[in-house]
């Protein structure tokens, strides 16, 4: 276990690539705070580890997304959720883990990271959005604190997408450019 030890406003492509650094699993099963999933489709999940395994054998790392995405504030579907996904640490780390350039603003950190995914020699992306059953997905009330009182623009991130995605501008190799520790202590329960 880990913690960031300085909060940096929108760090989700940091934050995921240091959760992928401390992965001590060979699948990991990506999904944002406010969303869980119910026994069901951790089942289905789990499952699509053994096409996972026997896809890698044939040289391809696959990387599910789509997952579906049920609004518990309404009960009604709305969509997939961006942020779900299940893919191996070997695929992440082939695609590029998420670029730490777009860390600070809002926006894109799903886009890049599929986009870079989609144009990647050995992966292939799958959309599950038909096959599997819905994620849950919690609304926090705006006006609260914490994250929403952060800016929500994506300007400075869609400009920054547009120029990495022509070319005009590199996709970072570095990664966790920001302060954070191990926590032992939390790593043995």
């Amino acid at each position: 276990m880990a913690e960031i030890t300085k909060d940096i406003c929108w760090n989700i492509g940091g934050a995921r690539n240091l959760g992928f650094h401390l992965a001590q699993t060979e699948f990991v099963f990506m999904i944002d705070s406010d969303t869980f999933v119910d026994n069901s489709l951790a089942r289905d999940a789990l499952s699509f580890t053994t096409k996972m395994k026997r896809s890698r054998e044939m040289g391809k790392e696959l990387i599910y997304i789509h997952f579906p995405r049920i609004l518990n504030s309404t009960g009604k579907q709305h969509g997939h959720h961006p942020a779900v996904a299940l893919m191996s640490k070997r695929a992440y780390w082939m695609v590029g883990g998420c670029d730490e350039d777009f860390v600070g603003h809002y926006g894109n950190t799903d886009p890049h990271f599929k986009w870079r995914a989609a144009h990647t020699d050995g992966v292939t992306v799958v959309d599950v959005s038909k096959e599997i059953p819905d994620v849950h997905q919690l609304l926090q009330e705006r006006g609260q604190g914490g994250w929403t009182e952060l800016s929500r623009s994506t300007k400075n991130n869609k400009e920054l997408l547009k120029a990495k995605t022509a070319g005009r501008v590199p996709w970072s190799s570095d990664y966790l450019r920001f302060a954070w520790r191990y926590l032992p202590a939390l790593a043995r329960l």
